[in-house]
């Protein structure tokens, strides 16, 4: 007797064991309620009680390393921490933060060989709109939602696995059309595949140098990140589902220390303050009252001048626009206040012009570099070609046609390929040194 007592106590515990095992994990918001079942793949995806889950293929991350996918084999809840274990058998661990309105998930643990880990990518069935800049989805009356919490989050597959990704998970997504170009599919947030739509986010591994493709350079010099943005850990999204019409409201409920611009006490994305027209136009000190009450007879509040700057990186005031530094511009921009005009100026932050002090007279170490160059001799103030080895730095054509050497920068007009090396014409150096190497 006691041995079959015995016997049935091991035989339940192991099927309390295996239940245990295989219970499906849930996520829940007042609206929305993910199911991940015991291998880390989502099987279902409901916002307002409707299923959005195309089917159960779908991952609650992935990941990419040496162009292969990795899927995860099993997942366990501990308290607020979500422990996925890989097929190749490493471990990553997420922490959850659930809350009336969002999701929040953020890598805790990660191996560091991992290239890339991608949140899903997630198939759903609603596709009326795709918000595919934002990340968001609409249809049925709902939408569904992934925000990236941090700047090392960031939208779309990285262009290494662009190949790899998507027909490995069976889907082809549309491209999106925007005022200067087209954005292929995989830097998507969000991509229309025709019968519903995948949500794509990922977080790269930037801790080593690289060579990738950066503005149709096919390998440009991708130097480190330092710091906590150079790691897979740390990434974070927040994930939500609610009515069509409430989607950009709770876009501003959830953004955690992102941007955030306010307007008359507004957030920026629904005051329709910031939709209104404005007056561009050249200013000074002289005729800022000339163009403050033209503004106000045309019903502008706002006035911009075109050309603020003498050069971009340092952001020099121009003597064209005002006399005085700071100090100047900001009692220009108490005058205009005072009528109820406000003044803006063009600017575009990431470039900087040749007149810079980060160019010129001696150029910053740290100017952008397309990657480096081997110089086959060394080089004379008096000789007017370079000799390189090949490199296929030049195959995509570039503006200003430079290369620094220290603390030189050297211009050439073209270049030939002679004798398998490639002869960089009419290049100027005033002070050579002799390096044998230089970068583009």
């Amino acid at each position: 007797m006691r041995k079959i007592t015995l016997s049935l106590i091991i035989i339940l515990a192991v099927l309390l064991y295996s239940c245990c095992q295989h219970q499906n994990i849930t996520l829940k918001t007042s609206s929305t309620k993910l199911t991940i079942n015991s291998e880390g793949h989502f099987s279902s995806i409901k916002v307002n009680g409707k299923e959005l889950l195309k089917s159960d293929d779908y991952p609650i991350i992935s990941i990419c390393e040496q162009q292969k996918i990795i899927l995860p084999q099993s997942i366990q809840r501990t308290d607020n921490t979500l422990i996925i274990t890989m097929e190749d058998g490493q471990a990553i661990k997420l922490s959850v933060q659930e809350s009336e309105i969002s999701i929040v998930l953020e890598v805790t643990e990660i191996p560091t060989s991992y290239d890339v880990l991608l949140y899903g990518p997630i198939g759903v069935n609603i596709n009326e709109v795709v918000g595919d800049i934002i990340g968001v989805v609409q249809g049925n009356g709902v939408a569904l939602g992934i925000q990236a919490l941090n700047i090392k989050t960031v939208a779309g597959i990285p262009y290494e696995y662009k190949d790899v990704v998507a027909p490995y998970f069976k889907y082809e997504g549309q491209p999106a059309s925007v005022s200067t170009s087209t954005i292929p599919a995989y830097r998507l947030a969000a991509t229309d595949v025709g019968d519903g739509s995948m949500m794509q986010f990922s977080c790269c591994n930037r801790s080593k140098t690289e060579y990738r493709k950066v503005q149709d350079v096919e390998k440009s010099l991708t130097l480190p990140v330092t710091g906590d943005d150079a790691d897979i850990k740390g990434s974070k999204i927040a994930i939500f589902g609610c009515k069509s019409e409430d989607a950009l409201k709770t876009i501003g409920e959830i953004e955690q220390s992102l941007p955030h611009p306010m307007f008359d006490g507004e957030w920026g994305k629904t005051n329709r303050a910031c939709m209104q027209s404005y007056l561009i136009t050249n200013i000074t000190e002289n005729t800022l009252d000339f163009v403050v009450e033209k503004a106000k007879k045309a019903g502008f509040k706002y006035i911009y001048e075109m050309d603020a700057f003498d050069s971009w990186g340092h952001f020099t005031w121009s003597q064209n626009f005002v006399n005085g530094g700071d100090e100047a511009v900001r009692k220009m921009v108490e005058r205009a206040a005072q009528q109820g005009i406000n003044i803006g100026v063009h600017t575009l932050s990431n470039f900087i012009t040749t007149n810079d002090a980060y160019v010129t007279p001696v150029p910053s170490k740290h100017l952008l570099k397309q990657g480096e160059l081997q110089l086959i001799n060394n080089i004379n103030k008096n000789q007017t070609a370079i000799e390189i080895a090949p490199s296929e730095l030049f195959a995509m054509p570039v503006t200003l046609n430079a290369l620094q050497i220290e603390d030189e920068l050297i211009q050439f007009e073209n270049y030939e390929n002679k004798d398998g090396k490639l002869m960089i014409w009419n290049g100027l150096c005033p002070k050579p040194p002799a390096l044998m190497q230089a970068t583009l």
